[in-house]
């Protein structure tokens, strides 16, 4: 839903800008997926390294130990 989200908003702006700067359909169409497509992906990249980040913190090689004899 994120992504329709961003799309829907983004989408037309830099659509029509690029057929204004290039005049041409086809690259609107790959300039504005493109676009999308790394905004999305960057931001879905960054969610991912922090969710593992956080369950390597928490790991029990990483704790210290509270279980000593």
């Amino acid at each position: 839903m994120f992504g329709f989200a961003i799309g829907s908003l983004i989408g037309p702006l830099v659509g029509n800008f690029t057929e204004m700067i290039f005049e041409s359909l086809l690259a609107a169409y790959i300039t504005t997926f493109l676009t999308i497509g790394i905004i999305i992906g960057v931001s879905f990249g960054i969610g991912m390294y922090f969710a593992e980040k956080s369950k390597i913190s928490i790991s029990p090689l990483t704790r210290p130990d509270t279980n000593k004899i």
